[in-house]
């Protein structure tokens, strides 16, 4: 490193250390080392920049860049932690092999001096148990699915965010109850580690220390991470910093703290900015691409809050950065963005550089639209609702954000009297059988689910969902007839597969919580199911709390009428589901 008089010496590269000889399919190899080079700023690409080039036993060829870091470490109990520099920065390239085989390697280093190269290394991948990387499924595009084909269906929650001083445990606790209870999603809002005013491109290493600790606890518990980059409002805004995470003073590219941009469309149009932000990209990628517990990539966090946002200018904005990613990552995560409550933009879903859709939308006690008021008071009624506005798309759809929040769009404390999570339990249940490709995504994480210990509202629909096969049953989500108009009856229906969820309508949060009345059960209830091949059928009728079978009953359907009249033979007094298979031919 020089002190910015730039030398015409051309770099080099010293010895690399390898941290293995071997390394599982889809799993982290890294290459750590140091450079001699010509640079003022190791994060400035233009000044300096380390790639490597990794060829295939296949011969094909994935291109990863490389990046700096100052070497730190998480110390101290949740509550009093701290990131504690260690004595070692440097450079390091992180990969992620996708085939079992002999890998071959080249790592450059480019300075204003010139390129320097090393000769080609190998190493092993050898087969692992990892699923490989979060995909849209070829199978059937409204579906998630991994590299080895298995399904995906999302199952969590929001957790944004967590305080500094107990960030990586808070997040070790919380991956680690969601591994025990068949839970596999959440969302993220990662660190701000771009934070240094100025022109300068800086990257915090103590918060990208806090996200390699949030990846490795996702990894160790199988948590797939929904990334989401950005979720500010305004520049120099201090009434927005602590509800929506809007930096007040020191927002890098604001002109008020060094940067250029005035006001935040400048954010999303001077050149200066994009490539600012590509930068960031770049690094983003390096250093945390190679992980599978990464779920996708989201740009925003309701972009259009944004200050002054333009709809053309945002997707054009979304299109440049989403094919800067398709450029810099070779693993292809997935990439979305988001909207505020009750919003779809269709020419933002319409993109071919997003890969799945959300809508975001919670129940608002002041707000007297019907499909907020009335509809949110049943999540059962509201998550199916918002599910069916984006799920046309051709692409999955998340309910990205849904629960109850207060006059000032904060935590509701009907969400903590909901001791139960008939929220959750109603939001989750009622997304899969909309046709979402996972369950209502809940917001309050650390204040409900962790603290009232609700993990396990969310055990029964895993289980009920093993051997199901969503990407390969071509369901159709549509209402069922039922005979009684207290139960919602929503079904996911194929030619030879039904799931169906009933739904007493009276069991919802707000009856539960603010009215105090149980539901009244039903009984006798019959459905019209069908229309399916000629066959005989074993339908299964699932307690959705318990998570196990209550009664298995085999029909004949003998396609003389276009449905057949099945009774459901117990009474419904909250919620029951029904998974219905064909055995064989009459």
């Amino acid at each position: 490193m020089t002190d910015g008089n730039w030398s015409a010496v051309a770099p080099a590269i010293r010895t690399i250390e390898r941290s293995a000889e071997a390394v599982g399919r889809y799993e982290k190899i890294e290459l750590a080392f140091d450079i001699s080079a010509s640079f003022a700023n190791p994060y400035e690409p233009a000044e300096v920049a380390v790639d490597a080039a990794f060829y295939s036993p296949a011969g094909s060829r994935l291109d990863v860049p490389g990046f700096f870091v100052e070497a730190m470490e998480v110390r101290g109990k949740a509550g009093e932690e701290r990131i504690v520099p260690t004595d070692w920065s440097g450079w390091r390239v992180r990969f992620a092999p996708t085939e079992v085989g002999r890998w071959s390697y080249v790592v450059s280093v480019r300075d204003r001096g010139g390129v320097a190269r090393t000769g080609r290394e190998t190493f092993d991948c050898v087969p692992s148990g990892s699923a490989g990387f979060a995909r849209v499924s070829p199978s059937d595009p409204r579906y998630f699915a991994r590299d080895d084909g298995t399904d995906l269906f999302c199952i969590g929650s929001n957790a944004a965010r967590f305080p500094p001083e107990e960030y990586v445990a808070r997040y070790r606790e919380l991956f680690a109850n969601m591994a025990e209870h068949r839970m596999n999603w959440t969302r993220v809002w990662i660190p701000n580690f771009e934070k240094e005013s100025g022109t300068l491109v800086r990257y915090d290493q103590t918060e990208c220390a806090r996200l390699d600790g949030l990846l490795a606890a996702a990894e160790t518990n199988g948590v797939y991470l929904d990334l989401c980059m950005d979720w500010w409002r305004n520049f120099g805004a201090a009434e927005h910093s602590g509800r929506s995470g809007a930096f007040a003073t020191d927002h890098c590219y604001w002109e008020g703290a060094g940067g250029k941009c005035e006001t935040v469309r400048d954010f999303f149009s001077l050149p200066w900015a994009r490539a600012q932000y590509k930068k960031r990209l770049r690094y983003t990628v390096a250093r945390w691409g190679y992980s599978t517990s990464v779920f996708c990539w989201e740009f925003w966090n309701e972009i259009n809050c944004v200050a002054g946002y333009e709809p053309e200018t945002i997707t054009a904005w979304t299109v440049e950065m989403a094919d800067e990613l398709r450029r810099l990552d070779p693993w292809r995560h997935l990439i979305t963005n988001s909207f505020g409550s009750y919003m779809v933009e269709p020419t933002m879903w319409r993109l071919s550089q997003i890969d799945f859709v959300k809508v975001h939308g919670y129940w608002h006690p002041k707000l007297q639209d019907y499909d907020v008021q009335v509809r949110g008071r049943d999540m059962g009624d509201f998550v199916s609702h918002w599910v069916a506005q984006i799920r046309d798309f051709g692409k999955p759809a998340l309910q990205g954000e849904y629960g109850m929040v207060n006059d000032d769009w904060g935590l509701s404390p009907y969400c903590v009297e909901d001791r139960a999570g008939v929220a959750i339990h109603n939001g989750a249940w009622a997304a899969l059988h909309a046709g979402s490709a996972g369950t209502g995504m809940y917001w309050w994480t650390k204040d409900t689910i962790m603290p009232l210990d609700l993990y396990g509202v969310f055990t029964p629909l895993a289980r009920y969902l093993d051997g199901v096969h969503l990407t390969e049953w071509d369901l159709v989500p549509r209402e069922v007839t039922a005979s009684h108009e207290q139960i919602r009856a929503l079904g996911l229906v194929g030619d030879r597969h039904a799931l169906v969820w009933l739904q007493n309508r009276e069991y919802t949060w707000h009856r539960t919580v603010v009215e105090e009345r149980a539901p009244t059960p039903v009984g006798g209830v019959d459905l019209e199911l069908g229309p399916f091949e000629r066959g005989r059928y074993r339908i299964e009728i699932w307690d959705t709390h318990a998570g196990r079978i209550v009664r298995v009953d085999t029909i004949d359907y003998a396609n003389v009428h276009r449905y057949v009249r099945y009774r459901v033979p117990l009474p419904i007094e909250r919620d029951l589901a029904l998974k219905v298979e064909y055995l064989s031919g009459l």
